[in-house]
């Protein structure tokens, strides 16, 4: 596509502003691109990396940003001829072309003035403006300067056949649809590029489930993950976290509402019967050397029938449709399952390969993944948001279906790996003149 200078900034100064802030927030999450304008079914969006600009196609539906078919623009001098149209019309009684003095002012000024410039600093400044209002974009871009850190590593990864594997069947999922951008690939070619501009993570108080899914194997799927999250550092930490608020007090209050807090964060323990629950929360403080169990067992019980405890749990079950019923028969079936275990298993059915390819998640592979994120944990200040966002993607490995959208963040995360910037080099200007583009 070819534009003169003049005509590209007017298309920037009209750009429409119907959720231009929320499409420039969701590309300020990428490393290397910037919104410059939007109009019709069209973004022009700027490559930081090359300083070039680009035309490319998008949709936006239920909070979904898709971008697609991305084509070079060139740059080309302004007609000298053009003020004097923009004057006539402007004087022009019978003429319908609406023209006003701004677009006086910037023909004027385009007619000596042959650059973007200023353009371009205009669209790094307002993602600039949106990193440091979102504490979540700052919490990324600082995760991803500590990934940095682990490059050869991270590339050696990378380069695994089982991490290609899951690349692949990712990038070819089309529920696979992050909540940040890490690189945006201007290349036509790509296909599209998809993010989910409602940032933030997804409430924890409802459990989402998939078309056609049934309820109660969801529901013991979640439970039998919930019953292992004594495995998971995230959770022993912010566990150990809790039992540590406790006994740095003297108030039942506080230690009331610490253990209520920690309840909050994690409302699945409530799908957890009797006695999986009291195996839960003695396993995770035996990891870290606490050995009166009994009491921290009792203590949770005693804040469980608290008015606020069976206040939050009422909230958990009546937003997820769950009754006391329902559970008993979940963990029903998931004694059934233990009971069932060293049985003589039947023969592989189609929906038995379905299964396996989704736990091809959980292999032993995958424990490398967790351990580079927890590297990269290590090199962030504790408690901090960028370490809750790496130790988040740590933590949504465990038992996650391929597909899910958080794997699809995590592969990113990683793929996008850079070498550490030794100094800041400010990006030369092309010369956009001798660039080619398909003329609109």
């Amino acid at each position: 596509m070819v534009l003169t200078y003049n005509n590209f900034k007017k298309v920037v100064e009209h750009s429409a502003e119907k959720m231009f802030n929320r499409l420039t927030e969701a590309i300020a999450t990428s490393d290397n691109a910037a919104l410059v304008s939007m109009y019709d079914d069209k973004l022009i969006i700027l490559d930081e990396d090359t300083n070039k600009i680009y035309l490319c196609n998008y949709l936006y539906e239920n909070g979904i940003l898709t971008m697609h078919n991305f084509e070079k623009v060139a740059l080309t001098q302004n007609d000298d001829s053009y003020l004097d149209e923009v004057v006539a019309d402007y004087f022009d009684v019978d003429s319908e072309k609406k023209v006003t003095v701004e677009d006086l002012m910037t023909g004027f000024s385009l007619k000596f003035k042959n650059e973007s410039s200023a353009v371009f600093t205009e669209a790094r400044d307002r993602k600039y403006r949106k990193v440091m209002e979102s504490s979540r974009i700052r919490a990324i871009k600082k995760a991803r300067e500590a990934r940095n850190m682990f490059e050869d590593k991270i590339s050696n990864l990378m380069e695994e056949p089982f991490m290609q594997h899951l690349t692949m069947k990712v990038n070819q999922s089309a529920d696979s649809i992050p909540a940040a951008l890490n690189k945006v690939n201007f290349t036509p070619s790509y296909g599209e590029i998809k993010v989910n501009t409602e940032i933030g993570s997804p409430s924890k108080e409802l459990i989402t489930l998939k078309d056609n899914t049934n309820v109660m194997d969801a529901m013991k799927s979640i439970a039998v993950t919930v019953s292992d999250k004594w495995k998971s550092d995230t959770f022993r930490t912010k566990f150990e976290k809790m039992v540590n608020q406790i006994l740095a007090t003297e108030s039942v209050e506080l230690g009331k509402n610490a253990l209520l807090g920690f309840l909050e964060e994690n409302k699945e323990l409530f799908l957890l019967k009797k006695d999986v629950f009291e195996e839960l929360i003695t396993k995770t403080a035996l990891m870290f050397g606490e050995t009166d169990t009994d009491e921290l067992v009792e203590a949770f019980e005693k804040v469980m029938k608290t008015k606020e405890g069976r206040s939050m749990k009422n909230s958990f079950f009546s937003k997820n449709g769950l009754t006391e019923e329902k559970i008993k028969e979940i963990n029903s079936l998931l004694e059934s399952d233990e009971d069932m275990e060293g049985d003589d298993s039947e023969p592989a059915t189609d929906m038995d390969a379905e299964e396996d390819s989704k736990i091809s998640v959980e292999s032993e592979d995958v424990k490398k993944i967790v351990d580079i994120l927890n590297k990269i944990k290590k090199q962030l200040e504790d408690d901090s948001p960028e370490a809750e966002y790496v130790a988040g993607l740590a933590s949504s490995l465990e038992g996650l279906d391929v597909k899910d959208s958080k794997m699809k963040e995590v592969i990113d995360f990683l793929s996008s790996v850079e070498k550490p910037k030794t100094d800041e080099k400010e990006v030369e200007v092309v010369d956009d003149e001798e660039d080619e583009g398909v003329e609109l």
